[in-house]
């Protein structure tokens, strides 16, 4: 559990911003209010979207496996899609939730996740091994950050995003039913 450290803090970053953030709107003051929603906002998005980019060279650098760097890596965006999908438990049911988690949203986090490992490993392994005739050590990390990188870029600019959305809207609907039940 130590080596996951880095991992932990970074969760309970966002955590904290996430709780900060949806209170934020009780403060009369309309400025405060919008200082603190900026603040704690921003800190919620880079702890989701660039968190790897602080956890994986800390936990390369403390010499933790690479399982273990992949693993703690994508908790914090995880933990926050799983959030996100309870919060709909109010309205809908645990497998419609768990869908849930298949949005296109929620589908590029986990590539650009992917694509920020792989060059964080390619960064981390250019450091260590000093050597740039050793490209070798550092092609297949690449190319993962390429593959995640991309793929995420083309699922969000396909259509503007729509198209992945409609094709996760319409097996909604094939699975769920339309949600309409008029009678």
């Amino acid at each position: 559990m130590k080596s996951y450290k880095a991992a932990i803090i970074l969760m309970t970053c966002m955590l904290v911003s996430w709780l900060v953030y949806n209170l934020a709107w009780r403060f009369e003051n309309h400025t405060l209010h919008q200082v603190i929603a900026f603040i704690f906002g921003s800190t919620l998005f880079l702890s989701v979207g660039f968190g790897v980019f602080i956890v994986y060279p800390i936990m390369f650098i403390r010499g933790v496996t690479c399982r273990s760097r992949i693993i703690a890596s994508f908790l914090t965006p995880l933990v926050w899609m799983i959030k996100e999908s309870a919060l709909l438990y109010v309205s809908f049911s645990a497998t419609e939730c768990l869908y849930y988690m298949l949005n296109p949203l929620n589908v590029a986090i986990t590539l650009v996740v992917a694509g920020q490992v792989g060059l964080s490993e390619t960064v981390m392994r250019l450091i260590k091994e000093k050597d740039s005739r050793r490209l070798s050590c550092v092609i297949f990390p690449l190319i993962v950050s390429i593959i995640g990188f991309s793929s995420a870029l083309g699922i969000l600019m396909w259509g503007q995003g729509e198209n992945a959305y409609v094709i996760f809207l319409e097996n909604y609907r094939a699975i769920f039913g339309s949600g309409v039940d008029v009678r």
